[in-house]
């Protein structure tokens, strides 16, 4: 009896469990993808940045001849 009833409490939390699985399951995915823009828009400021910079740079050559 005590097999059988724990079966039944196994299968019940499994159940219960499995939709909440699924649901951090498509978290994580989500969260994968933004850390991924995240990346892609760090690089993207950093190269704005370095080019801004370069720019500057060149600027204030032209106005120093």
């Amino acid at each position: 009896m005590n097999d059988e009833l724990l079966k039944s409490i196994s299968e019940l939390l499994d159940q219960k469990l499995a939709p909440l699985q699924q649901k951090i399951e498509v978290v994580d995915d989500k969260v994968s993808r933004l850390e991924e823009k995240m990346d892609t828009l760090a690089a993207d400021v950093e190269f704005t940045y370095q080019k801004t910079s370069r720019n500057e740079l060149e600027i204030n050559r032209l106005k120093q001849q």
